[in-house]
């Protein structure tokens, strides 16, 4: 988490979430080889084009060759913290998978959050140091803590039912969201970039969800 929020920082929002969603490609392959799960080529064609679908969303500049005021080292290294933290969140998927049941998800939160809290009060004791921020920040904090811890809940829970590969995949739906979300809030504009990435993404989901079913 503290990889993506300094990446978000350093470059493009769409080069960080194209790279960062690779962890989706990671976790497939970490869980066929470490969990034994099943890995096929249906698994394998969802998650290309899902990261397909990213890319169109996203429209990273390193594809789009859109203009960015950002410096090249401080980009690149905006680049290597949102692969960093692509690679740390497959290993915590595929962690949290592999303990399953055997503890209650609640736990899981409870050591997350406090391992966060030291982390986060010595690195502000060194770095930028403490301060309130105004209100209206506040509130757009705890909204986002609220929000955040609940999807780490929901997280936990899904990955005790399901495979660590087809949750990532669903997991990716998040795009969406924050696609519809970021038009209906911020006034975006959409493109059909955009909504064909959108659309892959929705179809792979729900191609996936119907193979569990039919399957199980």
């Amino acid at each position: 988490m503290w990889l993506l929020l300094f990446s978000l920082t350093s470059a493009p929002l769409g080069d960080v979430f194209a790279v960062h969603y690779c962890y989706v490609i990671f976790v497939c392959f970490l869980a066929c080889v470490f969990l034994k799960e099943r890995c096929g080529l249906l698994e394998v064609i969802l998650s290309v084009l899902n990261l397909i679908g990213l890319v169109l969303i996203a429209r990273p500049s390193f594809l789009f060759h859109q203009s960015s005021n950002i410096s090249s080292l401080k980009r690149t290294m905006g680049i290597l913290m949102a692969f960093g933290s692509g690679v740390c969140a497959s290993i915590s998927i595929v962690i949290l998978r592999k303990i399953g049941h055997s503890v209650h998800y609640s736990l899981s939160i409870f050591y997350f959050t406090w391992m966060s809290i030291v982390a986060v009060v010595i690195y502000m004791g060194v770095s930028v140091g403490f301060h309130l921020p105004c209100l209206q920040d506040l509130l757009f904090i705890v909204a986002y803590s609220l929000t955040a811890f609940l999807a780490q809940i929901l997280m936990i829970m899904a990955l005790q039912r399901e495979d660590a590969g087809p949750v990532t995949l669903v997991h990716m739906s998040e795009v969406i969201f924050a696609f519809i979300l970021q038009f209906a809030f911020m006034g975006t504009d959409t493109t059909w970039h955009s909504l064909l990435g959108a659309a892959l993404i929705l179809a792979c989901g729900v191609i996936l969800t119907i193979r569990n079913i039919k399957y199980g």
